[in-house]
């Protein structure tokens, strides 16, 4: 969610004209703070478990981008260090889930192949449809009206707040809803 909204968020709630442009910097902090992370992520799992350290990576991911999702007016340093830091969660929660995948298909060697097949489908149907169509709904849900949008006029106040709720707080929410959920529940 935090992804398919992301335009939408840089362009109203931030007030950015250069949005195309600015994401393209985002996306190149997100990166690095993706590939610097990956080490330190294997480490700390290591050394404490793959629970604990994909429980803080999915928290620390729906903090940082519900920080982002209200400092809108904070300006583009802040957006940058955003970025950087929910990468470094994002890194973490998606490395220790497919991790913990092969961990699970591994020791169930006879249904391996259906655990994967389960998870790709799953995963591809949700990053196609899950992000967007959620968006999609809250944008609705909030008025948000797209002639308005294509006409370059502004949006309603509570447009903007269903920008800002389908950026980053519904997003933080889901995350840190699934890291309360996988420790109480989950297996180590």
């Amino acid at each position: 969610m935090a992804y398919a909204s992301m335009l939408y968020f840089l362009t109203y709630n931030m007030a950015r004209t250069d949005a195309f442009q600015l994401i393209g910097g985002l996306v190149i902090i997100a990166c690095a703070g993706i590939v610097a992370a990956q080490p330190a992520w294997v480490a700390l799992a290591r050394r404490i478990g793959k629970k604990p350290v994909y429980i803080l990576a999915a928290a620390g991911y729906g903090v940082a981008y519900l920080g982002w999702s209200m400092s809108a007016g904070a300006g583009t340093v802040v957006a940058y260090a955003f970025s950087f830091v929910a990468a470094i969660f994002n890194s973490g929660w998606t490395l220790l889930g497919f991790s913990m995948m092969s961990d699970i298909a591994g020791d169930d060697q006879a249904h391996a192949g259906l655990y994967s097949a389960a998870w790709i489908a799953v995963d591809k149907v949700g990053f196609a449809l899950g992000g967007t169509l959620l968006v999609g709904l809250v944008l609705s849900g909030f008025g948000f009206d797209a002639a308005r949008a294509v006409a370059g006029q502004p949006q309603t106040d509570v447009a903007l707040t269903g920008v800002m709720l389908a950026f980053g707080v519904v997003p933080a929410l889901l995350n840190v809803s699934s890291a309360l959920l996988y420790w109480r529940f989950g297996r180590a």
